[in-house]
């Protein structure tokens, strides 16, 4: 089944299909299953047909699916920023990670998986953040990040909009 296509490609990126690896190319479909990996200084951005945007950061591989009529976006290592569209009553996306769900009705988003640690930062809108090992969930919203890592407890964490929160150590007010 079509999710999208493919909007730009820089450096050294691969999509898997079928167990075959392909060169991908603007404007290329990505179906559900598709697995897209990108190297160092690598990206690819790419809009569901919702019209919603993702942009798979470098060092990253991330699988498309799609679960109960919903998008899912499993993100096995690495870092996304998505500009969702609000989405169809029902039809969520998913962003899965070992240790998380987030699931978005639309908004702007980061989502960071390293090294067993699931961050979430919303720039604009509302996710709710799912630990996937016991069920507890935390809604995140405007301006706050959230991370996941087994035996921490979930919390909300004030980052400044206007700044890149991948640098949030350095942003966080005190």
């Amino acid at each position: 089944m079509e999710l999208g296509n493919i909007v730009t490609i820089k450096g050294n990126v691969i999509i898997i299909r079928n167990h075959k690896e392909l060169a991908p190319t603007k404007n290329m479909k990505l179906f559900v299953d598709d697995q897209l990996m990108s190297g160092e200084n690598s990206n690819i951005i790419f809009a569901f047909t919702d019209g919603s945007n993702v942009n798979i950061a470098s060092n990253s591989d991330v699988r498309l699916k799609q679960k109960s009529g919903s998008k899912q976006i499993i993100i096995n290592e690495g870092f996304l920023h998505g500009n969702i569209s609000k989405q169809a009553a029902g039809k969520s996306l998913i962003i899965t990670t070992a240790n998380a769900n987030a699931i978005v009705l639309g908004t702007i988003l980061e989502v960071s998986n390293q090294s067993s640690i699931t961050t979430l930062y919303v720039i604009e809108g509302k996710v709710k953040l799912v630990r996937r090992s016991d069920g507890k969930s935390i809604v995140v919203t405007d301006g706050y990040s959230a991370a996941v890592q087994e035996g921490k407890p979930l919390g909300l964490t004030e980052f400044f909009n206007n700044l890149d929160p991948r640098n949030n150590h350095q942003n966080m007010k005190d």
